[in-house]
């Protein structure tokens, strides 16, 4: 059974809607999971400064105190990898948006997540693309773009914190044993 031209014209006007809200949704999802990284990423910073300023306000020479204090320490950590892991498979998630809007963008003729890719792989291999309108924006464009800077920020924080948390246990069994390592 073969359509007529009106209603292959409407399938098609139908799919398109169907792609464009696909679309849609797919970058709204994406933006709130970065959104959901930063907060989170935002709430950690915080409660590890607040945790390490509000423990170190005192210096303890009980062991029972710096127990609990460690304890707090290693269980901060355990959080700070949990996070990573989660802020890792919200990413894996996000990169499954990104991918999908482009092979919409591809079937529809859109560029910007396209373009976007195209100046990332660019920014970090400095790869010459083949076709006319990708050397253009890249030619436009190019030495102004970052890349994916930001993002590469979350394993640094994971490790700042950590080595935070872990330095405030040092000092701590270091004031138990009596140390005096900074002359006060």
């Amino acid at each position: 059974m073969k359509l007529g031209l009106r209603q292959k014209n409407a399938i098609d006007e139908k799919r398109v809607q169907v792609l464009l809200k696909e679309y849609e949704l797919c970058t709204i999802d994406a933006n709130h999971l970065e959104d959901s990284v930063w907060t989170t990423t935002g709430l950690l910073i915080t409660a590890s400064i607040a945790g390490i300023g509000f423990l170190s306000g005192s210096v303890s020479k009980t062991l029972y105190v710096v127990l609990i204090r460690m304890l707090i320490a290693i269980l901060s950590i355990v959080i700070i990898v949990i996070w990573h892991r989660i802020v890792t498979r919200w990413y894996a998630i996000q990169q499954a948006m990104y991918y999908r809007t482009q092979e919409i963008e591809g079937e529809l003729g859109m560029r910007k997540n396209i373009n976007i890719k195209l100046l990332d792989d660019y920014a970090e291999k400095q790869r010459i693309p083949n076709d006319s309108q990708t050397l253009t924006l890249i030619t436009q464009m190019g030495a102004d773009h970052k890349g994916r800077t930001i993002r590469d920020l979350v394993p640094r924080i994971r490790w700042l914190l950590i080595f935070s948390w872990i330095a405030f246990v040092i000092v701590q069994l270091l004031a138990l044993l009596h140390i005096d390592f900074i002359g006060l």
